[in-house]
């Protein structure tokens, strides 16, 4: 059961330009995967105090009120009570420094918004295990920050190249934008909407229940069961062995290939009201399936598709728009060795540009 060159040479002064950079590309990489790495032991060591959604929430909500203490004027005000860690350990307020670099201060806030760019795993270990690493790596960040500025790196030749594609990169972004942004109207997305719901295909789904035992025995008492007027939501609740358990056995409302063809089959043969009169067997193990509501699929409200179709109708924008750009260049391309493509080899949306 079910439960996505450009290739040019370079003088030696160029490649030595690039070594150059690279070197310190290399060295921020070292940097980060030690962090990362540092990251990932703490994570493996209190892993086991992360099983259940509690811990997770429960730090969460510790760099919060570590955020809220701190009091950062991008940050929550503190609210005037401090705030304890799990341990019972106090986040008093302010924001205090936590290290110092030379005569540079680090503050508490500095940390927190290191930790707040670490990916969303890393952020749900302790507070108090993961603060102090993420100290030493705010610590490094400071560090290298400080010597790239003794070393006036703001006019070398690799850095203002990579300034230069930043910049165009982010001019090239803005642009697309804007062009998006203004064939993206509330009437253009509503008439995609209309589309949508016209080119819709209803569907058969049906609402079920079940119960999955290990044992066809087992299967067969429920049966029994059930037909002795037994409540199917309590006995699955009761003895079902997946997952739906807690929910009654409840499945919601599904079309028939969201389910292993052999539970479908079953499923669908069945009226509102039916249960399965012998035990259904899958990969998973013995079901009892009851059937609650038969109904056509209709299409989805507007406020829950204008998201997907708001993309679509971006991207069909932006072709359009290159499309027509196109059509006005003199375009000509050729394969991997520089020489001409064959007619045949050329793609459509390069044919006839000359």
């Amino acid at each position: 059961m079910s439960e996505n060159n450009k290739s040019k040479q370079n003088t030696g002064e160029q490649n030595e330009a690039k070594k150059s950079g690279n070197m310190i590309f290399m060295v921020l990489g070292i940097l980060i995967i030690a962090g990362i790495a540092a990251l990932a032991f703490v994570s493996n060591t209190v892993i086991a105090d992360q099983k259940t959604n509690n811990g997770q929430t429960a730090n969460t909500e510790n760099i919060a009120q570590a955020e809220t203490a701190a009091g950062d004027e991008n940050m929550p005000a503190a609210t005037g009570t401090a705030n304890k860690l799990p341990s019972g350990k106090e986040i008093k307020e302010g924001n205090p420094v936590v290290a110092k670099v030379g005569s540079e201060d680090i503050t508490r806030m500095d940390v927190l918004k290191f930790i707040a760019q670490l990916p969303v795993q890393m952020r749900q270990q302790p507070l108090e295990q993961l603060f102090p690493m993420a100290l030493e790596q705010t610590i490094n960040a400071k560090i290298l920050e400080d010597e790239a500025k003794k070393a006036d790196m703001s006019n070398d030749k690799f850095v203002t190249e990579q300034i230069e594609e930043a910049k165009q990169n982010i001019i090239r972004t803005a642009y697309v934008q804007k062009v998006v942004s203004e064939g993206v109207t509330d009437e253009a997305l509503k008439v995609e909407y209309e589309q949508y719901k016209k080119d819709f295909k209803p569907e058969e789904e049906v609402k079920a229940r079940h119960i999955l035992l290990q044992t066809e025995d087992e299967a067969k008492d429920v049966i029994k069961q059930l037909n002795e007027g037994a409540d199917f939501e309590e006995l699955a609740t009761k003895l079902s062995t997946g997952p739906s358990a807690a929910q009654g056995g409840d499945l919601g409302y599904f079309v028939k290939g969201q389910m292993v063809p052999e539970f479908s089959d079953v499923a669908f043969s069945l009226k509102p009201g039916e249960y399965t009169k012998t035990p259904l067997k899958t990969q998973f193990g013995f079901h009892v399936v009851k059937i609650e509501d038969k109904r056509q699929t209709e299409p989805a409200p507007y406020d829950e598709v204008k998201p997907f179709i708001e993309q679509e109708l971006k991207r069909n924008v932006l072709d359009e728009k290159l499309q027509a750009w196109r059509k006005d260049l003199n375009i000509q391309t050729y394969d991997i060795n520089g020489d001409p493509v064959a007619a045949s080899d050329t793609p459509k949306s390069e044919e006839n540009k000359g």
